[in-house]
């Protein structure tokens, strides 16, 4: 979620909650709820969320609606007036089946919607897919679709979509694709870069058996085009220990060559079931947050959040 107001979203299974800060304090604006009639409570309204940088829009997953069939997913478009939120519009794809869970993962900008479709199969069952969409304060309308068909990536159980981030200027895409098997090695995961418009332009990818790269995913761009992008391997095996996580970083300038900003050494949890990498989030190229629910640090399984200083080397 971009940030640029001091907002912030809080999702149970059938509702928001959008909070304002006053100092230390929070204060609850508006509580969002999808419609009454075609929801129920397997919906897991709130699996997914994002808002523009302006405030002014925000989006929220439904994956498992089941209204077009089962669990066939969908999306709600909320838009504000003053401190007031009020429903645009529900939508899905054009192309929606049973079981493509619709709404597993969103993103917002300026100009489109962007939602993932993570069990889709058009190229094999749970391939998965992600669709744009323009929108406006009355309608959402389907642009265009993408799936994982470059150099013949995608197929069966790669779950694209699963996870995806649209950067704060509107100009590059990061989609997680956790099920993607990488040189014959299953569940090693990838994170794909899109331009904004569709064009592919980078696969990061996972190397170990089930780590699970693209499980989460950010990015983000500076005013001078200095690009970032995070994916992480939370099931990531350090040794020993197992699923203490890992994050790679990526950084690039153009858009087309990008370079592992950390290189071999990586961002790794410490200690075993960590989870590190289960959720990130950058802002623009400065900072990155990994959450690393299941750290025991403090107490058992309390877990933790880490932020770190992308502008050094």
């Amino acid at each position: 979620m971009k940030t640029a107001l001091a907002k912030k979203f809080l999702f149970s299974a059938m509702c928001c909650i959008a909070l304002i800060s006053n100092a230390q304090n929070w204060e609850e604006i508006t509580k969002n709820e999808p419609d009454g009639i075609t929801s129920n409570h397997l919906d897991q309204f709130g699996r997914s969320v994002d808002m523009t940088t302006d405030g002014l829009y925000a989006v929220v997953g439904a994956p498992y609606d089941s209204e077009n069939g089962l669990e066939t997913g969908a999306a709600y478009l909320f838009m504000r007036s003053g401190d007031l939120w009020s429903l645009v519009t529900k939508f899905t794809s054009n192309d929606v089946e049973a079981e493509d869970r619709f709404g597993y993962s969103v993103a917002i900008d300026d100009n489109y919607i962007y939602v993932g479709a993570p069990f889709e199969d058009q190229l094999g069952s749970g391939a998965g897919a992600y669709y744009r969409f323009t929108y406006d304060n009355s309608s959402v309308t389907q642009s265009q679709k993408i799936i994982a068909d470059a150099f013949s990536f995608g197929k069966a159980g790669d779950s694209f979509g699963y996870a995806i981030d649209v950067d704060e200027d509107g100009q590059y895409l990061i989609v997680g694709a956790p099920g993607t098997d990488v040189s014959s090695v299953s569940n090693t995961g990838a994170a794909y870069i899109y331009t904004t418009s569709g064009q592919y332009r980078y696969r990061i990818e996972g190397f170990q058996d089930g780590e699970d790269m693209g499980s989460s995913v950010a990015i983000g761009i500076s005013s001078s085009d200095h690009i970032m992008a995070a994916a992480g391997a939370p099931e990531f095996d350090n040794g020993s220990s197992i699923r203490t996580g890992r994050v790679v970083v990526y950084e690039s300038t153009n858009g087309s060559t990008w370079t592992n900003k950390y290189g071999t050494t990586n961002l790794r949890g410490s200690a075993t079931d960590d989870l590190f990498g289960t959720s990130v989030s950058i802002y623009r190229d400065e900072r990155l947050i990994i959450g690393v629910p299941n750290n025991s640090t403090y107490f058992y399984r309390a877990g933790r959040g880490e932020i770190l200083d992308l502008t050094g080397t």
